[in-house]
């Protein structure tokens, strides 16, 4: 722009393409700004890219962007149902279908995919069904990954005998990605019989997938059959298969900052683990109970806590809450202590961070009590969804 180059609808949409798959929302928010000092609000493709980037920032303003564009096209559908999926805003998914159909829009594969993926992150098992029955009204063939939905939402609920089923009758031959779904469910219901059943088809397809034996390492563990987890470890080895590390990133006043379990590299770590250490405590006096089934060691209950405390999705939290800004001052002061200043922080500033791994269910526990104690909106994208935290509850209705 400095040279006189004014941007097209192709220069912003890119933009937000690279905003949305950062997750930042802020530099997002200066680009829609832009859009519209360019007179491109009313471009339809720009809308879509808006409405995408909203909702990989975990931003509801998506939502706000669909309502005010002036012509929608089925990507435009496509689009807010694909962003309520992955935000877990299942019923706002489902009022969107219905008027996409009323609007005499016919959905397509896409569509249905959109709509499944919602109903199964929101636990919504009638309506993911009947829509899973309609696909053939509108001649829209059921392909894998409409089956892993299906699978993923059938498993999550407990129907593992009605998802197995499934799998068993689909016209095509089952790929990985719906028998990895029914194994998700095997962890969460901890089944072990059928969760071996499974995992043996996922060697045969995918003998080097980490998450595979991760999964299978999980259902052992949550049972306390530690021998079998040894056994899927010497299994890895044996195949060469290498776990991947968790990391978490936050963004802190335009600095992108990273965090693996136990980090000790980023500046003011030690604060951020007084700041964890302080609120384990206040968390354990108003409910919350560690869960250490989620650490994967025969080791002693105060052990597992430990390790517990410096998963990285905490470490990036605890950061986010000793830098942010209406604080600043308090942290850096000599007479206050972090707590003291957390305690004093006005209410209303948020924390979003990434993860590239599923967030662990003691993590997502810890979580949604510090944004009841702390009164703030946790935002964290992990590997497969988004969770919104704010006053002790996720968005995920604790079914992720």
């Amino acid at each position: 722009m400095a040279s006189g180059v004014k941007p097209n609808s192709s220069t912003v949409t890119g933009l937000l393409v690279t905003s949305g798959s950062l997750g930042a929302r802020k530099l997002g928010k200066q680009i829609h700004c832009l859009i519209f000092k360019l007179g491109l609000d009313a471009d339809v493709f720009v809308g879509n890219s808006l409405i995408a980037m909203y909702y990989k920032c975990g931003c509801k303003d998506g939502f706000w962007v669909f309502d005010e564009m002036y012509e929608f096209d089925i990507v435009t559908w496509n689009t807010i149902l694909i962003g309520c999926a992955q935000n877990g805003f299942g019923k706002e998914a489902v009022d969107i279908f219905e008027k996409m159909k009323a609007d005499g829009v016919l959905p397509n594969q896409i569509s249905f995919l959109g709509i499944l993926c919602a109903c199964s992150h929101a636990g919504l098992v009638n309506e993911g069904c009947s829509y899973f029955n309609s696909m053939k009204d509108y001649g829209v063939v059921p392909l894998e990954g409409h089956y892993a939905c299906m699978v993923n939402l059938l498993g999550r609920a407990g129907h593992l005998h009605e998802a197995e089923e499934l799998i068993e009758n689909m016209p095509i031959e089952p790929d990985s990605v719906v028998w990895a779904a029914l194994l998700g469910g095997c962890r969460i219901h901890q089944n072990v019989e059928l969760g071996q059943k499974v995992v043996e088809r996922l060697f045969q397809l995918e003998p080097q997938k980490t998450g595979n034996y991760v999964l299978l390492s999980n259902i052992y563990a949550s049972l306390g059959m530690w021998e079998e987890v040894e056994e899927v470890r010497k299994m890895m080895r044996d195949w060469g298969v290498t776990k991947e590390p968790g990391i978490s990133w936050i963004q802190i006043k335009n600095k992108l900052l990273s965090f693996v379990n136990g980090d000790k590299r980023q500046d003011h770590i030690e604060e951020v683990y007084t700041i964890l250490k302080e609120f384990y405590g206040r968390l354990r006096e108003v409910g919350y109970v560690p869960d250490t089934n989620f650490v994967l060691h025969d080791v002693e209950e105060e052990q597992k806590e430990n390790a517990l405390l410096y998963h990285s999705e905490k470490l990036t939290i605890g950061y986010g809450l000793l830098n942010t800004h209406e604080n600043a001052l308090l942290y850096h002061s000599e007479k206050l202590t972090i707590g003291y200043g957390l305690l004093n922080t006005p209410h209303g500033t948020s924390i979003q961070k990434m993860k590239n791994l599923r967030i662990c269910g003691d993590c997502h526990s810890f979580t949604k009590f510090l944004s009841k104690v702390t009164q703030r909106e946790i935002v964290i994208r992990d590997g497969n969804r988004f969770h919104h935290f704010q006053d002790g509850s996720c968005s995920c209705g604790d079914y992720w």
